[in-house]
């Protein structure tokens, strides 16, 4: 067969379609630059553009003027209703389908440098390591996690005294033991582990006495009722005389000459009113009005009051979802930054509360090196840091996590670089200059000129998204920048490519 020149996809011939399609193969394929193979089928590849555009192709932007950092695509499960949220360094907007503007939902406390979020319960979970762990449930702006003064992950305890005369629900006056080092603005816990533990915060302090607090209580905290005998009781009788009924009840036991030689327990069968207690047995014992015996019930609670100093957790750099754990990584507690820490809340609840109870706790990583974001590999959390990395798994114990520092002195430069395939195989910008596979190693070496044009200033930069339509993985680069002014992929069959595109952020949104 005479062999013809001819162009397939040429902007001088056109489009050539009367070629035999067994030569097809011979004549292009999956290496070339402008297109991709998918089912059998040459497509041209779908470039992505760099701008949002709405439907009519108008490119958006952000009320502030500022370029978009970070992208996240929220799907409410409850709803199944799909959400686009754009972050600058200075706010956090809502693509509004229907106005085709960006709303307003949140503005930081000063100019960040990156985000990271995730998807938790039916949440969006920000962080940007200036402002408090942020939520977002789709109604209004986003708030802090757990309080407005961030996560409470721990108390300090002090002032330990007791309930010692009956306080009633919906009253503010708690009767206690001790009023010592109590003072007003002084947050308490009262009945703590009990089903009757509240809160509150002390408005003034009676000396010796009470506290008032600012709001009423929730709950009756009682005392065991007390009195003493006032007239002789003989043995082998039902009625013991006393002083006071006030606070027994039927079938209440009490308890007489507590640790004396006379001491014994009786269940009340009837009371007479300020006179008398019957029991449903015989006394053992005399108890005369000169032995003055104390009669002491059982019904009461005598909670424990205690003035508490919160810890609190304000900022983090990274966060994840792992095993149904919301997990914050390089945190800033109590004042204090913590680059190696990890901590993660209750099973199933990061709300109010579930920082300090249940299975909630912290870890320090091995080494000093600083913690740089997490990635997931066959179901173990992968916790990257400077110059190694560690793999963290749910256990059947209290200690919740096993834990092992890997034997690489490799980690990661960008949280933003971590991405998984769809085969699940775990890639990221590593710390000696390479794209690495967790796997196999560095794989990077084909395009290593490009790669050693990357400004190690700015490396934390580097974006990473899976692109479907075409089936490779593509990372956003500053090349000798503080700008994404490149982009190259990685399609299956391992081999790189290039771009000329600058993208700060990757993002995917379809209006349903």
């Amino acid at each position: 067969m005479r062999k013809q020149k001819f162009g397939i996809f040429s902007p001088i011939l056109g489009e050539k379609k009367d070629f035999p399609t067994i030569l097809l193969g011979n004549t292009v394929n999956a290496e070339n630059s402008n297109i991709a193979t998918r089912y059998g089928e040459v497509w041209r590849r779908k470039m992505r553009e760099p701008d949002l555009l709405d439907d009519d192709e108008v490119k958006t932007q952000t009320p502030d003027g500022n370029p978009i950092l970070h992208y996240h695509t929220f799907v409410k499960r409850s709803t199944a209703t799909q959400y686009l949220l754009a972050f600058t360094k200075a706010h956090i907007y809502h693509w509004n389908p229907d106005s085709k503007e960006f709303d307003l939902k949140f503005t930081c406390a000063s100019d960040c440098t990156e985000w990271d979020t995730e998807d938790y319960n039916d949440m969006l979970i920000a962080t940007n390591n200036v402002d408090k762990v942020l939520y977002w449930d789709t109604t209004g702006d986003f708030e802090p996690l757990d309080t407005a003064n961030g996560i409470e992950y721990g108390r300090s305890y002090s002032n330990k005294t007791n309930v010692d005369e009956t306080s009633a629900s919906e009253q503010k006056v708690l009767k206690v033991a001790s009023t010592s080092g109590y003072a007003a603005d002084n947050k308490v816990v009262i009945g703590e582990k009990t089903d009757r533990e509240e809160e509150g915060v002390v408005d003034s302090v009676q000396a010796g006495i009470s506290l008032t607090l600012k709001e009423n209580l929730t709950y009756d905290h009682t005392v065991d009722a007390k009195t003493t005998v006032d007239a002789d009781s003989t043995e082998g009788q039902k009625v013991l005389n006393v002083l006071s009924t006030t606070g027994f009840s039927v079938d209440e036991f009490v308890t007489i000459n507590a640790g004396g030689e006379r001491a014994e327990t009786r269940k009340i069968y009837t009371i007479q009113g300020g006179i008398s207690l019957t029991f449903t047995v015989d006394l053992t014992y005399t108890h005369t009005q000169a032995q003055g015996d104390e009669v002491v019930g059982s019904a009461g609670q005598e909670d424990t009051v205690e003035e508490y100093e919160s810890q609190y957790l304000t900022k983090a750099k990274y966060v994840i979802s792992h095993e149904n754990y919301l997990e914050l990584g390089y945190t800033y507690e109590n004042g204090i930054s913590k680059p190696q820490r990890i901590r993660w809340s209750d099973l199933g609840q990061a709300g109010t509360g579930n920082w300090r109870k249940g299975d909630a706790g912290s870890k320090e990583t091995d080494g000093e090196e600083f913690i740089k974001g997490f990635g997931k590999y066959q179901g173990n959390l992968v916790i990257f840091k400077e110059t190694s990395y560690i793999l963290q798994w749910l256990v059947s114990t209290r200690a919740v996590w096993g834990w092992k520092l890997m034997p690489s002195s490799i980690g990661c430069q960008s949280n933003h670089s971590i991405i998984n395939d769809p085969a699940g195989r775990l890639y990221f910008y590593a710390s000696d200059n390479t794209f690495r596979d967790i796997e196999t190693g560095e794989i990077s070496g084909d395009i290593d000129p490009v790669i050693k044009l990357i400004n190690p200033e700015y490396a934390y930069l580097i974006q990473a998204m899976y692109m479907e339509e075409s089936e490779d993985i593509w990372w956003s680069i500053p090349l000798e920048s503080n700008l994404n002014n490149k982009v190259i992929t990685l399609n299956k069959k391992g081999k790189w490519g290039e771009l000329d595109l600058a993208i700060p952020a990757f993002g995917k949104y379809k209006e349903i």
